[in-house]
């Protein structure tokens, strides 16, 4: 399970733990990783060891300078003083994106005492460490593939407590599995264990002091699965390959890629014996974007297995390169936009390829994009005679990505402009607070000539388009205007309009579906008093606060911060759950006697706190303070009342 909590959440312990004390003689927390060096993209356990006797603890991790790409989450526990991520195996990724370093992180240790932070620098190896266990029953062969090193050990921790295991009698900590000017290869050894669950590391170190190291966890003892098949990560760029590896105690295994529930790939896997069980893998390059459904079947009609998994696909860069036209004198510079979609930066250059190179020049006013900049691309066409097709390469620190380009020799353009708008349905899932609302369109033409002569209409109440603004004219692709259009309906609830827009070049219907939702702060704020005078009054009479009312105080916080944050639908739909389960549970809670209190004091006191909810209440009522189902300003005509608002 991947342990990753928000930024948000991440940026509140680090201002707390400025604003907090340090947790008093309660000492220091000591954090390490198993094995002590790590290699680029390997698996390795960070343990975070806390003092003793801190109640309510929590403890996380961020690495400074890399919050936005997500690098930061939570420690699991272990133990009441030991606390663990184990990176590459349940607790997500390798969180550092390149070898390098050192990678400065904070672990913050929260409890009621206050917040602990502790330091920690990570240096990143590029040195290749691959290990590949093979368990068969109490027996485990040992693969590692290492690039060029003088020293290869290993420790053997149980995955239980993190503490060495013994064996025959010695701790199995660094052990020599190779010590030797040796190449690259695979080195081997077997171990034998009785039944439990481990951790495997193993640490090299080259000739010039350079280290890395990697960890597997394996379990002997365990029933082995039929099939057990895995992803190497569950969402990809588009120009990654897909690794696919699994096990089968069956004899033979196929598989089937679809995408977007078409098939794409029909797969017969080869099976390597590795005792007990076979193994198999599978190297896939996906050629479009989408979502991508892997089935693979092991074994034959009824005595079989299966296992279904899931992954995705999606573009890099955003960059779209439409036909392009050349008068006849055969040059022409034109300019289209580059997008970085990945959440780190890029670094980029462009070439064409041997079918355009003799007539396209292609380069970037930008050779490194951060998480969603820009560049402009600029494609310089020359001496060209007649139409040609070829693919201008974008080459990345990541993968190259091929793009198709046309190039069209052609006389007068011809007048014949065909609208296009983007998007087509404008629908927010979460909704907006009641009041006027915008939006950008984008509109294009997918003809020639020039588009012009703007205009719209609208299936339904007319008057809540507040306004409609187009651009004065749109040439041919890559060219394109902003419209923008703005609503302010009258009342909460559904707003489904359709918008159609005319021009020279046709017309384009889009779709208005939004939902509108009153303010709720001031019923929350209500609510919280309430709940706070029942806390109040049964604290101040001894009495425990139940749990249903602490719960209830927690869920309406949270409805307060997904109507901060612009959830709006979650809030009001919480919110109504609470107020549904508050009625429940406050006619309960307050006749809660105290001990050895009298039944007809408590009696009193619910009296008297009716009452002054009650007198609340009117008071606010009657200052207007209520969330109302009008805005504000508006006078409701029998007109309105009969307006059908769907």
């Amino acid at each position: 399970m991947k342990k990753i909590i928000g930024v948000g959440g991440l940026l509140l312990v680090s201002i707390l733990s400025m604003l907090l004390p340090l947790a008093a003689g309660q000492g220091e927390v000591t954090v390490y990783t198993i094995p002590g060096s790590i290699s680029v993209n390997s698996s390795f356990l960070w343990v975070a060891e806390v003092p003793p006797g801190l109640e309510n603890v929590r403890v996380s991790w961020v690495i400074i300078g890399l919050v936005e790409s997500g690098a930061l989450g939570a420690f699991e526990k272990l133990a009441d003083t030991k606390w663990f991520c184990n990176f590459g195996i349940e607790c997500g990724p390798n969180p550092f994106p390149m070898a390098g370093g050192p990678y400065d992180a904070n672990i913050y240790v929260t409890s009621d005492s206050g917040v602990i932070t502790e330091s920690h620098a990570i240096t990143v190896s590029d040195l290749k460490v691959d290990p590949h266990l093979y368990p068969s029953g109490n027996d485990v062969l040992v693969q590692v593939y290492v690039t060029e090193f003088v020293s290869l050990a290993y420790s053997l921790y149980d995955a239980d407590t993190l503490e060495i295991v013994q064996i025959g009698g010695e701790p199995a900590e660094d052990r020599n599995l190779a010590y030797c000017n040796c190449p690259a290869g695979f080195y081997n050894t077997s171990l034998s264990l009785e039944n439990g669950k481990y951790y495997m590391s193993f640490e090299a170190t080259t000739t010039d002091d350079r280290s890395g190291g990697s960890l597997e966890y394996f379990t002997i003892g365990e029933e082995l699965s039929p099939v057990s098949v895995s992803l190497d990560k569950d969402e990809y760029l588009l120009g990654e390959r897909v690794l696919i590896s699994g096990t089968t105690t069956f004899t033979s295994a196929t598989g089937e890629i679809k995408r977007n529930g078409a098939s794409v790939r029909n797969m017969t896997f080869s099976l390597f014996s590795r005792g007990e069980y076979r193994e198999f893998s599978y190297d896939y390059l996906p050629g479009e974007t989408g979502n991508y459904e892997l089935y693979v079947f092991a074994g034959y009609g009824n005595d079989s297995a299966s296992q279904t998994l899931s992954f995705s696909v999606s573009r890099l860069l955003d960059i779209t390169i439409p036909d392009i036209y050349v008068n006849e004198s055969g040059t022409l510079e034109k300019n289209f936009t580059v997008k970085n979609l990945a959440n780190q930066t890029l670094n980029i250059t462009v070439s064409p390829d041997d079918e355009l190179k003799s007539y396209v020049t292609a380069g970037l006013d930008e050779g490194s994009l951060g998480p969603g900049e820009s560049a402009t691309l600029t494609l310089s066409i020359r001496n060209i005679l007649g139409s040609k097709e070829g693919k201008i390469v974008f080459h990345t620190n990541l993968v190259d990505i091929e793009k198709t380009v046309r190039i069209k020799v052609e006389g007068v353009v011809e007048e014949n402009p065909r609208i296009g708008v983007s998007p087509l349905v404008w629908s927010e899932e979460e909704g907006y607070l009641l009041g006027e609302v915008s939006k950008t369109f984008t509109i294009e033409n997918k003809g020639t000539g020039t588009l012009k002569g703007f205009d719209y209409s609208v299936e339904g109440i007319e008057t809540d388009i507040v306004i409609v603004t187009f651009p004065e004219s749109v040439g041919m692709v890559p060219d394109s205007g902003d419209m923008g259009v703005s609503v302010d309906p009258v009342y909460s609830g559904r707003y489904r309009r359709v918008l159609s827009v005319t021009s020279n070049g046709g017309s384009q219907d889009i779709l208005i579906d939004l939902q509108f939702f009153d303010d709720i702060s001031t019923g929350i704020d209500d609510l919280e008093w309430e709940i706070q005078s029942v806390v109040s009054e049964l604290t101040g009479r001894g009495i425990e606060v139940p749990y249903a009312v602490t719960e209830l105080a927690s869920d309406l916080a949270q409805a307060e911060t997904d109507l901060g944050n612009g959830y709006y639908a979650s809030a009001n739909r919480n919110f109504e759950n609470i107020q549904g389960k508050w009625d429940g549970v406050k006619s309960i809670v307050i006749l809660l006697p105290a001990a050895g209190g009298d039944l007809s004091l408590v009696l009193i006191v619910v009296v008297v706190l009716v009452v002054a909810v009650a007198a609340f209440f009117l008071f606010r009522k009657l200052r207007g303070r209520g969330a109302g189902k009008k805005k504000e300003g508006y006078e409701e005509t029998e007109e309105d009342l009969e307006e059908e608002f769907y």
